[in-house]
């Protein structure tokens, strides 16, 4: 488990005391064509994912970012990331488990499906869409779910 300090540290460095993020990112009123889509990733959250993740999470925490939706929602079910990332079912789930205990992914059921989980990767990690699509989502989700790496409440 990464230490309350170095977590705090993390959290500091890409948020202000709002915990809203230092980088803000404009685009004008049309987009440039060619420019392929593509999602904020903070290297500091990074960094640490190398030293507590196992590899098989890392891989699936890739894969996921490579499929996100804006506003961070994911909606694939875990056979098919088993059979894109070449993994077993169980271990799709096993690294879910462990993204979703470190706070790097959130789940909630869908809505139309109970079965079926939309994963959301966490604004804190990384973030697809705008800047105050993003405060809203941090606003929105509970605290304790935001906090990465811990089970401690997040200030």
């Amino acid at each position: 488990m990464i230490s309350k300090k170095k977590i705090e540290g993390i959290r500091d460095y890409i948020s202000d005391e709002t915990g809203v993020n230092k980088i803000i990112i404009t685009q004008g009123k049309y987009y440039p064509k060619n420019i392929p889509e593509f999602a904020m990733i903070f290297q500091a959250i990074l960094k640490e994912f190398i030293y507590s993740l196992a590899p098989a999470s890392a891989k699936i925490l890739l894969y996921m970012l490579g499929k996100l939706d804006y506003s961070n929602h994911i909606g694939i079910n875990q056979e098919t990331m088993s059979e894109e990332c070449k993994l077993s079912i169980p271990t799709v789930a096993r690294s879910i488990k462990e993204l979703l205990d470190n706070k790097i992914i959130l789940a909630y059921k869908d809505t139309s499906d109970k079965r079926r989980n939309i994963y959301i990767i966490n604004p804190y990690t990384a973030w697809k869409g705008t800047f105050n699509e993003r405060k809203k989502a941090i606003k929105a989700v509970d605290k304790n779910q935001l906090m990465l790496f811990g089970k401690e409440e997040m200030k």
